[in-house]
């Protein structure tokens, strides 16, 4: 008895399937791309942070990235340890432990990566010396999250939020 589909009928199947699959995550990411643009800097504090910005708040960068449901969003600022306390109220925040010791190595959470990448220079030694804090469940990824990482002197803040 003959199978109706032989290793011949495998390799066309594939052959006309993978295209359509690869044309279909395509479209969605330019699909994803269109209709998340990634505000501006000064947008984003103005809508997550504080109204107006302060007068402080120096060397603002963004770095958005859209995903299938949600994004991420990174923060880096320079502010005056005085007008740090007119944006957050740190009590309100849980003190997260930012880094792990492994192997005698410093390993530091997944979304510290595109930190490092807006300030490669300093980003290290302020998860390191700086303060750690963060708002919603740091274990629940459906959950979304505010992290922010203070400098030790209070002069510079990284401020991430994930949505899902």
């Amino acid at each position: 008895m003959k199978k109706p589909f032989g290793p011949k009928w495998c390799w066309i199947t594939v052959a006309v399937a993978s295209p359509l699959l690869i044309l279909g995550v395509g479209l969605v990411l330019v699909e994803m791309l269109i209709n998340n643009p990634s505000p501006s800097a000064e947008e984003a504090f103005q809508r997550y942070i504080k109204t107006p910005i302060p007068k402080s708040v120096t060397d603002l960068q963004i770095h958005y990235v859209p995903h299938m449901r949600g994004y991420w969003m990174y923060l880096v600022f320079r502010i005056a340890p005085s007008d740090l306390d007119l944006l957050y109220d740190l009590r309100q925040f849980d003190s997260a432990v930012p880094n792990v010791v492994t192997d005698g190595k410093m390993e530091y959470p997944g979304w510290t990566a595109e930190f490092r990448k807006l300030d490669p220079d300093e980003f290290t030694n302020m998860m390191i010396k700086g303060s750690h804090y963060s708002q919603g469940d740091f274990k629940r990824a459906s959950a979304w999250n505010c992290h922010i990482v203070v400098s030790s002197d209070h002069r510079k803040v990284y401020w991430f939020r994930f949505q899902d």
